[in-house]
């Protein structure tokens, strides 16, 4: 699977795919700010929600702009 992160805006968003594309799940808070304090516990709440654990994530994919 691969974990795709972004906190290059005002939203802290994460989605976790299928090798194909497919959307397993995914993730965002718009609270602006402090995404650092938050990427952690919203990963895991993802991840469980999914029924996932990190050691299924085979890929990273992130953001590279501006911002956090």
């Amino acid at each position: 699977m691969i974990l795709a992160i972004d906190t290059s805006g005002q939203d802290l968003s994460l989605a976790l795919t299928a090798p194909d594309g497919a959307c397993i799940a995914s993730y965002q808070d718009q609270h602006g700010r402090g995404h650092g304090e938050r990427i952690l516990p919203a990963l895991e709440e993802m991840l469980a929600k999914a029924g996932k654990s990190y050691s299924d994530v085979r890929l990273l994919a992130v953001s590279t702009g501006p911002g956090s």
